[in-house]
């Protein structure tokens, strides 16, 4: 079966109120100093609800740029958005390059836990960094999941229930519900992935940048 990651919303619920705007360190929801207006928090984070990771990238590069002094969010859902994506590189960057007062900030704490269980491939803590998951943290593991399985799909003819739990962060009673949506045979102790096929990367990347090319030109339009 087909599995596109890029086009499958990550959550519907709403996000927990300590989430709605970074303060801390002395962050805003607001630019200041550059004389001009960019995409809010809420836009963001709406953003990343419909799965458009590339335009919240593109946009808080271009906030970060415009900025005499950089908001906090703006890096708290770069950091977001480059962990959604997988692109862990992008994010470890970002991270380096973030001031010790960025760092310091308890939501930017929380993503880079993840993050950095995610890059070192700690599965067994992964899924347990954050006791009590943002919105934004539960995004990044659903986007962190979904892969894996994909790459459980692509690497193992069988695999058992306690690895594949480990791996994906799925408790060993929610795995038959999970694997329905796969059509992967269960015999209550091994799974029997299918064959995940996906589109060939260079069809798949065209298509993903004209799209978030649209997108992210409608999105600089509406700011």
């Amino acid at each position: 079966m087909e599995i596109d990651t890029t086009t499958r919303p990550l959550s519907t619920a709403k996000e927990k109120n300590r989430n709605g705007s970074s303060t801390g360190n002395g962050g805003t929801s607001s630019s200041s100093g550059s004389g001009s207006s960019s995409g809010s928090s809420t836009d963001y984070l709406e953003l990343l609800r419909d799965n458009k990771t590339e335009v919240v990238i593109h946009g808080c590069l271009e906030q970060e740029l415009r900025c005499k002094h950089t908001p906090m969010d703006v890096y708290k859902y770069l950091l977001a958005a480059y962990l959604i994506k997988g692109d862990t590189d992008q994010a470890r960057i970002l991270y380096l390059r973030l001031s010790p007062e960025v760092r310091r900030n308890r939501e930017i704490k929380e993503l880079w836990k993840v993050g950095r269980a995610i890059i070192l491939k700690n599965y067994h803590t992964v899924y347990t960094e954050v006791a009590d998951p943002s919105e934004l943290v539960t995004f990044i593991l659903t986007a962190h999941r979904i892969r894996t399985i994909q790459r459980i799909g692509s690497a193992y003819t069988s695999i058992s229930k306690t690895e594949f739990s480990e791996m994906t962060g799925c408790p060993k009673d929610k795995i038959p519900e999970l694997l329905s949506e796969y059509g992967w045979k269960y015999d209550g102790l091994y799974i029997y992935p299918s064959v995940v096929h996906t589109e060939s990367d260079h069809s798949h990347r065209a298509r993903v940048e004209i799209d978030d090319l649209a997108k992210y030109v409608s999105f600089l339009e509406n700011i």
